[in-house]
């Protein structure tokens, strides 16, 4: 029987990316997306997430929910704990797209790299790793990464984004056991990455897509 699962987005960038991954290895999901791009304008003002933004999340959560989705997964690591908060007014699991890859990363590597765009994906993802690292007693030395010419490579289009962030992904892995995408929006850097470094890369879509099969089987 198919299985709706609904899709949180703050970019239109993920959308297509997370839509194939899903329909791949999920044949028996129905993807459904949700999208509110005026988040990313509430993350640039206030430079973190405010009530605003919590109220945006759970409106977004709550119509998944009465369209008949099983689940929810939150694509943008901007939202940080807020995804946990709206867990609680919903009937349905809610699952940060990070968490998975989270888990694995602090299973194995004790130096680890946030590579970001923009520091409130920095700021969510080290509050979700120090969680994890706690919650498993684990002692975890975090360095952060922002890209800060990703919105001028953005501008001349995605291969060059990609290439870029690919690039800084391979300066930085130099300098730490394990590296952390932050974005989704970011992983098109796989296609570029060099394979000397990729083991150490980590991005969060196939961590979650195995979460997701296991939670709903």
């Amino acid at each position: 029987m198919e299985e709706l699962l609904g899709l949180v987005h703050t970019t239109r960038l993920v959308v297509e990316r997370s839509h194939v991954a899903i329909t791949k290895e999920l044949p028996d999901c129905r993807p459904v997306h949700l999208l509110d791009e005026t988040l990313l304008m509430d993350f640039a003002e206030t430079g973190g997430v405010n009530a605003r933004a919590r109220r945006k999340l759970l409106a977004m959560v709550r119509s998944a929910e009465e369209a008949g989705a099983a689940m929810v997964l939150v694509t943008c690591s901007s939202l940080g704990d807020a995804v946990y908060e709206v867990q609680e007014f919903v009937d349905i699991p809610v699952l940060k797209i990070d968490e998975p890859m989270a888990e694995e990363v602090v299973r194995s590597a004790h130096t680890v790299g946030i590579l970001a765009t923009a520091p409130s994906a920095v700021a969510g993802t080290r509050d979700l790793v120090d969680r994890v690292a706690k919650r498993t007693g684990k002692e975890i030395q975090l360095r952060p990464f922002i890209c800060a010419d990703a919105g001028a490579h953005l501008a001349r289009g995605m291969e060059d984004f990609s290439r870029y962030l690919a690039e800084e992904a391979g300066k930085a892995c130099r300098n730490v056991d394990a590296l952390i995408v932050a974005q989704l929006s970011m992983c098109g850097l796989e296609d570029f990455i060099d394979q000397d470094v990729a083991g150490n890369i980590y991005t969060s879509l196939p961590y979650a897509v195995r979460k997701i099969k296991a939670m709903l089987d």
